[in-house]
């Protein structure tokens, strides 16, 4: 049987350790999520980008954005001086406490911006509907 997620774990992986490293120069990846329901908006955004300074080797930079709107707006850009970790399938990324992972059933978030005053867990699976 094809399910929604079935599809996403056959098409969706991460393309860091592939592209990053064959072209470096101006290279992005990101996976932003959003969610909408009553009285909640929501954007969580995974991002990996090539810094390129004068003199010195490219350097892959992760940063995890949050952006919420409950009762106000509030967020919050981390970024990441330690490197990224993506797993053997390319199926998680891990940057310093967060964690995106695809999984059989659906995206696991893991977000952890405690300076920040922002953490929690999402567990986001596809409808099948358009």
């Amino acid at each position: 049987m094809r399910t929604p997620a079935a599809a996403l774990v056959r098409s969706d992986f991460l393309r860091a350790p592939v592209l990053w490293t064959a072209r470096p120069d101006g290279y992005k990846e990101w996976h932003h999520f959003v969610v909408h329901r009553a009285g909640l908006r929501l954007l969580v955004n995974f991002s990996l980008m090539c810094e390129t300074l004068p003199g010195r080797p490219p350097l892959l930079v992760p940063r995890v954005i949050v952006i919420a709107h409950e009762e106000r707006w509030t967020g919050a850009v981390a970024r990441f001086t330690e490197a990224p970790e993506v797993s053997a399938d390319f199926a998680t990324l891990t940057v310093g406490p967060n964690r995106m992972s695809l999984r059989p059933d659906g995206y696991r978030l893991v977000v952890e911006l405690a300076d920040r005053g922002i953490s929690g867990e999402l567990h986001l699976q596809p409808s099948g509907r358009p």
